[in-house]
């Protein structure tokens, strides 16, 4: 046991069975393309529809997150008469 070699392991890896939360919220308003843009909710219920394997539970965390990094990297942009704050409210693609 103490001399014999040991083979080294390569690291389990998860599969992804979809693609990042801010991946798939860009992709729901590219698709929903709406002049006011789209709301939190509408974002939601086309990503469990399109996305089946998200968790429903953990998505509304999710959400929130990837809704506050795309406005703050610029990926996401509020409509002009918008006075939202945080997830609620309407977003668009910059």
């Amino acid at each position: 046991a103490a001399g014999s070699p040991v083979a080294p392991r390569a690291p389990a890896v998860q599969q992804r069975r979809h693609p990042p939360t801010l991946t798939m919220v860009v992709e729901a308003l590219e698709a929903r393309c709406e002049k006011r843009g789209t709301s939190a909710v509408a974002i939601r219920r086309y990503i469990l529809a399109k996305y089946p394997s998200v968790d429903a539970v953990r998505l509304k965390h999710l959400l929130k997150r990837a809704l506050a990094v795309g406005l703050s990297r610029g990926l996401l942009v509020r409509p002009r008469d918008s006075a939202a704050l945080g997830a609620s409210g309407r977003f668009k693609v910059s």
